[in-house]
């Protein structure tokens, strides 16, 4: 649910609120209009409004560029997957799922010491997802090393110890 309801949320809620604050701002029309708010007042709402929605463009930016990403990995476009992975990385360097993303594009093309920085990235931006830290154990297991596999393993399973995956 919440996949497919983020989708839509994103560009609705701004623009909810852009036209919540545009009919404040209008007032009345007709012999009796007047003007609810001050100029400045009104300018203030609608420069809120603006930044709400450019606080909201940037998510969804990213998430564009790595749902690109991932179906240009799905029809082999490894050139294509990897610059939308790179794109969305640029977009949002805070956010785990673009250089998730990359890290999984790097890999598929064979290039584990990339792939391997990436999921790095990946953790440093979200250091409580276990999944970041099981791609990362992986990336170090393909690279043959060992110690910093294990250690990218446990930190994932102490994330998340519960889940059928880390079962004996």
């Amino acid at each position: 649910s919440a996949a497919v309801d983020w989708t839509w949320e994103v560009p609705v809620l701004p623009i909810t609120a852009l036209i919540l604050s545009a009919a404040v701002l209008a007032g009345r029309r007709g012999e009796r209009a007047r003007r609810p708010f001050s100029i400045p007042a009104r300018a203030t709402v609608v420069g809120l409004a603006l930044i709400a929605f450019v606080a909201v463009l940037i998510p969804l930016s990213w998430t564009s560029s790595v749902r690109a990403s991932q179906r240009a990995a799905r029809g082999a476009n490894i050139t294509s997957a990897l610059g939308d992975a790179t794109a969305a990385r640029r977009v949002a360097p805070f956010a785990a799922t673009p250089s998730l993303q990359e890290a999984l594009v790097r890999e598929s093309a064979g290039d584990l010491p990339g792939a391997a920085a990436s999921a790095r990235r990946a953790t440093k931006a979200e250091p409580d997802n276990w999944r970041t830290w099981l791609v990362l154990s992986r990336l170090e297991a393909k690279q043959e090393r060992a110690a910093a596999s294990v250690a990218a393993y446990r930190r994932a399973r102490s994330l998340s110890p519960r889940s059928r995956l880390f079962q004996r």
